[in-house]
């Protein structure tokens, strides 16, 4: 903001190609009839939007199994100085495992992620969302407490699966983060992996600013690095 940068809350409804090279960006068009025109795009929207992996039909490899994830915000007064992680030793395909994230300086994070076959067996048993969430965290100590205390939310639920798409960089455009790359919350370097996207996919643009354009190279090896982060 302080440089001069605009933050216009908006909806992409439309990419526009460039006609003598569809691969090409020109511009975008939005919900309120905005039309947004540059020489680069950079696409952070997200796993749930991934806007030009569908623009551009890109294929994804995916991994690992489906997976649940239920979470909630508790007040505390003994807030942990960064997130915590909860398991049991399992055999089993996925780990199980609880989250404990600060959000702010009396509210915490807390979720518990698994296997989507293993809620559905859970479900399939006549329990219910709250009643498998509870259920989870009361095998720690650390949330008798909390479950005590009412929640400043409802719990919320979401479903997801690993997965990276291929070419995720074109002529003038680079797709970062999640739109990029999902990868599992459980190795922790999500917020990390999004960063590294921003900072690559910036310093190829300021690189090739001038020719207007990144060569093959460049985008194979931006593609290329988002993809061994997974293997």
């Amino acid at each position: 903001l302080d440089s001069g940068v605009k933050v216009l809350r908006d909806r992409v409804v439309r990419v526009e190609r460039n006609e003598r090279n569809d691969k090409n960006i020109s511009v975008l068009h939005t919900a309120t009839g905005a039309q947004l025109s540059s020489s680069w795009f950079i696409d952070a929207s997200g796993s749930a939007t991934c806007l030009l992996a569908r623009e551009f039909n890109l294929s994804a490899v995916q991994f690992g199994p489906p997976k649940v994830a239920l979470w909630t915000y508790i007040p505390v007064t003994d807030l942990g100085e960064g997130t915590t992680l909860y398991m049991e030793a399992s055999r089993a395909e996925y780990l199980d495992w609880i989250w404990e994230i600060p959000i702010s300086t009396n509210v915490v994070s807390v979720g518990y992620a698994t296997t989507g076959a293993a809620m559905k067996a859970k479900r399939a048993q006549g329990l219910s969302v709250e009643d498998i969430f509870r259920q989870q965290l009361k095998k720690f100590p650390r949330f008798e407490p909390l479950l005590q205390m009412p929640a400043q939310s409802d719990i919320h639920v979401t479903s997801y699966r690993c997965r990276v798409h291929a070419g995720a960089a074109g002529p003038n455009w680079l797709i970062a983060g999640e739109a990029a790359s999902m990868v599992d919350p459980i190795t922790a370097n999500g917020v990390t992996a999004a960063l590294r996207h921003a900072a690559e996919a910036s310093a190829l643009i300021v690189k090739y600013r001038k020719r207007g354009r990144l060569p093959l190279s460049a985008r194979a090896s931006y593609s290329g690095q988002i993809g061994r982060a997974h293997v």
